[in-house]
């Protein structure tokens, strides 16, 4: 998966793909999917290759896991399309708060 390539954004903004519309959600929001997917996996103790590697393994699986955790294709668009709509409010919320609450982005 090239992570320059919009192609994946293209397919969780059409409904194509539930997990790609997740870690737009989770862009937006903030958080690193692959770090979290790392602490997840961190009592495992996985050598440092593995713990790398990991989060390549289980996006691939949730991606190839799709059409049989949610078999409707009807629902699985709908759920994509909801999660990219609420990463949008997201990150409009999160770039728009700090101007009204009066703070400046750059005050430390």
């Amino acid at each position: 998966m090239n992570p320059f390539s919009l192609q994946w954004l293209w397919q969780a903004i059409r409904g194509r793909s539930l997990t790609f519309a997740l870690i737009f959600l989770l862009l937006a929001a903030g958080v690193s999917a692959p770090d979290l997917v790392r602490a997840l996996l961190r009592p495992l103790d996985l050598s440092w290759w593995a713990a790398w590697v990991a989060p390549v393994l289980v996006f691939w699986l949730l991606v190839r896991l799709e059409p049989v955790l949610v078999p409707s294709e009807t629902l699985r668009r709908r759920l994509a399309l909801g999660l990219v709509a609420i990463a949008l409010i997201v990150a409009f919320v999160g770039f728009m708060t700090p101007r009204w609450l009066g703070v400046s982005a750059t005050a430390g």
